[in-house]
């Protein structure tokens, strides 16, 4: 069970102050037409957690990378020239100010002021690291990769995952139908584009409710999330995805998600970070696409969006995100939380991983309430392990005959090692004889039961505890009944 659960959706407004500015005066090889200004470019940013500061100060600047910006024109209702891109850059030892990262990135207002422009603009920030921390990133990898095509087209690709995917800086903003104003100036807000699950602490308890060691590491899975997906820049939507009455409140870019079995599942080697409280929300935080809590079609716990796993001490817990939503003194706001959309943060102040049997059986046990229903099967998870009827049967009839087992039931591990995990219990009640599982397999029973035929027996590698019929194994040794 999960009690003390508690998770917060804030709409964080901290703001960000952005300042795009060329060069004031004309290049000595340029030659402008009269009245053809350079565009300065001014904005602030919504972001996650971050207070009202200049880009660039506490040294956050960098870590937004490079600005695409895409510009297009109509005068009279007809296209003027082609789509054009610029590149934008933090100002090396400038506080507040972003440049053009070449000349032929910077933009420029035209003499006739009926001109309308169109601006598309993202950021394309770069790996981070986790500063001042024991347990550094060994080359982390940049989540987000825009390439601009000689057609005036974008593609790009996000890749969801840790702090370390630079996504807390992946930001972006349309502005539409503009005139050259008298200043000069474009102004931007710029909003982020993912949403962010941060887990700021887990507590271990035993089946009798008393707190274990504390938990300094484990992994998070969300099975049913997408790990990337793919964008470009001619595809922006509205805040909460509905028709917008304006094209002005297209700031979100729209993401097209990998229908692969294998690009499923968002995995977060989360570790307990002793740092300050704005660093633990960055270094505790998961970067996840925006998705409604529950949405999965037949209504099961395990098949909604929200549902995630945390493997810890060799066993699985697993729960669902029902988004309580509670004011600034922790109490219920009766305003529950359905979902999470870009830029917004939900906290798990606290999350309890309580041991003891879950519906069917497991000792792995659920971090909220679970469905009550012994016999229902549960439909494959992306994490690989055996979660149904179906499951065991493929799994049986492939250790019977000798075949390889199929991989989605299976996790790698060193020494080429092959784990398999229980997440239901099994029906192997046609088995009246011996069935040994190659060595090469572990079979972690998490608690949950095989059932076996009148003179069946199963001889295997175990892991944790297994019951079959109904007589508990500890790591493939029986234990006395008392």
């Amino acid at each position: 069970m999960m009690k003390n659960m508690t998770i917060q959706i804030r709409w964080m407004m901290g703001m960000l102050v952005l300042l795009l500015a060329g060069c004031d005066k004309e290049s000595d090889d340029m030659v402008l037409p009269v009245g053809r200004r350079e565009i300065v470019v001014s904005g602030v940013g919504t972001g996650f957690v971050q207070k009202r500061d200049l880009i660039g100060q506490n040294e956050t600047g960098p870590k937004f990378g490079e600005f695409y910006f895409l510009k297009t024109m109509v005068l009279n209702n007809q296209p003027l020239g082609k789509p054009r891109w610029g590149c934008y850059k933090v100002t090396d030892g400038v506080i507040g100010e972003l440049t053009a990262k070449d000349k032929a990135s910077a933009f420029y207002w035209e003499e006739d002021e009926t001109v309308k422009y169109t601006f598309h603009a993202l950021s394309n920030p770069p790996a981070a690291n986790y500063a001042y921390d024991k347990y550094p990133v060994e080359n982390p990898v940049a989540g987000v990769h825009i390439d601009t095509l000689s057609d005036g087209t974008a593609q790009g690709r996000v890749m969801f995952g840790d702090y370390s995917k630079g996504l807390e800086y992946f930001v972006g903003h349309t502005v539409s139908d503009k005139v050259r104003p008298g200043n000069f100036k474009l102004s931007m807000a710029f909003k982020r584009q993912v949403s962010k699950l941060v887990f700021c602490k887990f507590i271990h308890k035993n089946k009798n409710g008393e707190p274990q060691e504390p938990v300094e590491s484990c992994k998070i899975i969300f099975p049913n999330l997408p790990k990337q997906a793919t964008f470009n820049m001619a595809e922006f939507h509205q805040f909460d995805n509905t028709v917008a009455t304006s094209t002005r409140d297209f700031h979100y870019v729209t993401f097209h998600y990998d229908t692969d079995e294998d690009n499923w599942g968002i995995e977060f080697e989360w570790r307990q970070r002793y740092t300050d409280e704005p660093n633990q929300r960055l270094y505790h935080a998961l970067y996840v696409p925006p998705f409604k809590f529950w949405e999965g079609e037949d209504g099961r716990p395990e098949s909604q969006l929200g549902f995630f796993i945390v493997m810890y001490n060799n066993k699985s817990y697993t729960g669902n995100i029902y988004g309580i939503n509670l004011d600034k003194d922790g109490k219920p706001t009766g305003k529950d939380a359905t979902q999470v959309q870009a830029g917004e943060m939900c906290r798990f102040d606290e999350i309890i991983l309580q041991d003891g049997p879950v519906a069917g059986g497991g000792d792995g046990s659920a971090i909220i309430p679970w469905s009550t229903k012994e016999e229902e099967d549960m439909p494959q998870h992306r994490y690989s392990g055996v979660y149904s009827a179906d499951d065991a049967m493929r799994l049986y009839e492939a250790l019977k005959a000798g075949a390889d087992v199929p991989q989605q039931f299976y996790e790698e591990r060193g020494g080429g090692k092959k784990v398999i995990r229980l997440f239901a219990n099994v029906d192997w009640s046609q088995l009246t004889g011996e069935l040994r599982i190659s060595e090469e397999y572990i079979l972690a029973g998490q608690g949950y039961n095989i059932t076996l035929g009148e003179g069946g027996s199963l001889t295997c590698r175990q892991e944790g505890k297994l019951y079959i019929n109904k007589e508990l194994y500890v790591d493939g040794v029986k234990q006395e009944q008392g």
